[in-house]
């Protein structure tokens, strides 16, 4: 769909059933019930796309600093009106049951201005990318979705938990308490409360814990979680959450 030269599109795939034989499940049955992934984009600006694309034909013929121009004017255009992409879900059903992802990502005012910085004056030693990294996290805004079903967590920590702790060289009865542990945190949401451990600020680190309270809520209540960076400002289940920086 295109209107005043903005193109936005949706795209989605479906399966039925799949059968995985690698898979450690019983020999022959099916282990997807059904897939679907659903992409978007929005805002993207034909004019910039076309541009760009002419810049592609003839990039041999460019002289380099003509070249870094074109640039500079498409990255300008596609960057002002705001444009989104997203892999808006991934819904996984299973024998054991289901699982949702989703990622987004989409700029915001501060975008135009890293791109022209980066295209003007790259970095060139480790503390200009970490500089730009760090204006990276205000330019972009994005979001990361993740929900799932009891039985497919707790198929998911016994399965995967056992195997890691044989991996270890650890006898089947200590496979089988680390799985039913991973079972309990993952059901009541005591592992947010682990981001905060790295925390050596006593202060800081019950402000986390608080934070991390709230944030569990909607997980305990329906499985879900949805990561927000936006404008800088980091957030899990809208609640605003300051990453712990360590020792």
């Amino acid at each position: 769909q295109v209107e005043n030269d903005l193109l936005s599109s949706t795209a989605r795939l479906e399966t039925g059933a799949v059968v995985i034989p690698m898979m450690p499940i019983p020999s022959g049955k099916e282990f997807i019930n059904s897939l679907a992934i659903q992409f978007s984009a929005e805002n993207l600006s034909v004019p910039a796309l076309q541009k760009l694309l002419s810049i592609g034909q003839s990039m041999d013929s460019l002289e380099a600093e003509q070249g870094r121009e074109e640039l500079l004017a498409v990255a300008g255009e596609f960057t002002r009106h705001l444009p989104r992409f997203a892999i808006d879900s991934i819904d996984l059903d299973t024998v054991q049951g289901s699982v949702s992802l989703g990622f987004s990502v989409q700029g915001n005012q501060h975008t135009g201005d890293l791109l022209t910085q980066y295209l003007n004056e790259p970095p060139v030693t480790e503390a200009d990318s970490q500089a730009m990294s760090k204006q990276a996290l205000n330019a972009v805004n994005s979001t990361v979705s993740f929900s799932a079903t009891d039985s497919m967590l707790n198929w998911g920590c016994e399965h995967f938990g056992s195997a890691a702790a044989m991996a270890d060289g650890n006898p089947p009865s200590h496979a089988k308490r680390m799985a039913t542990l991973c079972q309990e945190m993952a059901t009541s949401g005591d592992f947010l409360m682990m981001a905060c451990d790295t925390e050596v600020d006593i202060a800081r680190k019950q402000l986390c814990l608080t934070a991390m309270e709230e944030v569990r809520k909607p997980w305990v209540e329906e499985r879900k979680l949805m990561f927000r960076l936006e404008e800088g400002i980091f957030s899990i289940n809208d609640v605003p959450v300051e990453l712990p920086v360590g020792p």
